[in-house]
This record gives C-alpha cells, structure tokens and sequence, in this order.
C-alpha cells in the first residue's frame, strides 16, 4: 500500500489531480485506513498511470475515465486498438453491469459504445443486438426483473439526452413518432426518432401507447407531413392498423411509416422500414422531400 506521497512520486501525478480522478471519475480509487488517510494499491497505482496514457494520446478525461472502468470488468488492456470482438466484450460488460445494478459501470460501458461510431451505427451494430441478449437471459432466468428495468431505464436516458442534444430540425418538415395503444416497448420508437431528427427533419415525438385519435390531432396541428409507427409485437398490428386506416381517411398526403418485427402485417402504409434506423431514418427523409 502507498500513501498519497508515495503515488505522486511513483506516477509523476499532482495530488491535486489524483484527488479529482477519485472524485470525479472513480479512477484510481484509493482505500482510507482507520484515521482517514489515503492509501493506494497497485491496481490503483496501474489505473493511474492507464488513464495518463491515455490522456497523452489525446483522449477526453471522461472517455478515458470510462475506458479505465469498463476494463475493471473486462480484464482488458485500457486504450488497445479496437478489436473485432469489442462490441462483445462492452455487451458482456454491460451485462456484467446490469446484474450488479452497477450504475458507475453502465454508464462507463454506453460512455464507450457511443464513442465507436455513429449513434446509428452504434444503435443497429451495438444497442438492439445486446438488447436482443438481454432478453434472452431474462426469459433463460439469468437476470432478474430489477437487472432488466435497470439496464432499459438507462438506456432511455442514455437516448433522451441524445434526442434533446440534437438539433431539432425543419419545421416545415414534421415527423410523427410513437407506438399505438398498448404498446409500451419504447426503445427502438426512441432510438428512430433521434435518426430522424438527425436527417434534419423535424420530429413530434409523442411516446408510448398513444391511441389512434391522438395521431390525427398531432398530424393535422403540426401539419406534419409523415408519421412513424412502431409495430414490435404482434399484438400491436390491430391497434397499429387502425392508426394507419385513421390517417389515410382524415390526413390527405401524409406519409405513414410503420417499422418494427410486424411492420409487414400493417396494410395501406406508405413504407413499411425494414432495415435498421440509419436506413429507415433516410428512407423517411427522402420520401417526405420527394413531395416537395
């Protein structure tokens, strides 16, 4: 163990700095012995000196912080070249992170998959894949309902910051987007309208469960000019359909969307997106500025 003396000789750190890496970021956390003091192990001592390389390299104090912590649990090197197999190495740490409800390491894990690449390359290569192994672990019974509840919830901030960080697009380019009546599975609708409103256009993003009416009264106020309707689970198609049935009899032009696992159910819909969001996002942007 070395006092805080010590780890400022062996790694060439201020004090200052080694005490606002602990604070801010968990990185190099030291333990405090019985009056207060800290005290650094090796391992504190090795996370130190990672998040120094790593800052020499150019990399942002948060990003690198988060790189440090997801490592923790990888047992990887901190700052290697990405590998082929680091999407399944982060979905094994954000596993890892749900079932210990370990919020530092949830959001170290989304910190570094949103840094790979784009948001929607990292939504469709990344988040709905590990969302997919998620599930499946629930219905196996290797996660519990909190893990679940946990790991979606933050995720839906995880995507809510990046919905309101995005510019908000064309006014006179309106989008509509929810799920219909009794469909609550609201991560892929969220995810979409983000790629949406990332093409520019502008985006009414009304949620979750919202009952046919309400899609009218959104399309004819805003004077949107399309909507985009998530279908994920069969039990969706009847109340999505009679959305779909309700704008075409009282929304001339509208360009109704529908996405989702039972998107092809849905008859009398404009596009039916069966791709990921990146490739649903411009379908939707090209058929709303091809009317114009």
């Amino acid at each position: 163990m070395f006092t805080i003396k010590k780890a400022v000789e062996l790694t060439g750190i201020a004090a200052a700095t080694l005490r606002a890496w602990e604070q801010r970021y968990g990185v190099g956390a030291p333990r405090r012995t019985e009056g207060g003091y800290r005290v650094y192990d090796q391992s504190s001592i090795d996370e130190i000196m990672a998040m120094q390389k790593l800052l020499d390299k150019g990399w942002r104090h948060q990003a690198a912080a988060a790189e440090i912590l997801l490592h923790r649990t990888t047992g990887q090197i901190p700052g290697r070249p990405v590998a082929a197999d680091s999407y399944a190495e982060l979905s094994t740490a954000f596993l890892a992170a749900a079932r210990s409800l370990d919020d530092e390491m949830l959001g170290a894990v989304l910190d570094i998959a949103f840094s790979r690449g784009s948001f929607e390359s990292v939504v469709d290569t990344w988040l709905f894949p590990t969302l997919r192994i998620l599930g499946q672990e629930w219905i196996a019974g290797n996660l519990d309902i909190a893990s679940e509840h946990f790991a979606s919830n933050a995720i839906m901030r995880r995507l809510g910051t990046a919905f309101e960080g995005t510019a908000a697009g064309s006014m006179n380019e309106k989008v509509v987007v929810g799920t219909p009546t009794g469909s609550f599975h609201e991560i892929g609708t969220l995810a979409l309208a983000v790629a949406i409103r990332r093409q520019g256009l502008g985006v009414i993003y009304l949620g979750v469960n919202v009952p046919a009416e309400v899609w009218v009264d959104a399309v004819n106020r805003n004077r949107a000019l399309g909507v985009a309707i998530s279908v994920v689970m069969e039990h969706d198609v009847s109340t999505a359909q009679g959305i779909v049935d309700e704008l075409n009899r009282s929304s001339i032009g509208v360009t109704i969307a529908v996405g989702g696992a039972f998107a092809s159910s849905i008859q009398h819909a404009t596009l039916v997106l069966q791709g990921g969001i990146s490739e649903s996002a411009k379908l939707i942007a090209q058929s709303l500025r091809a009317k114009k």
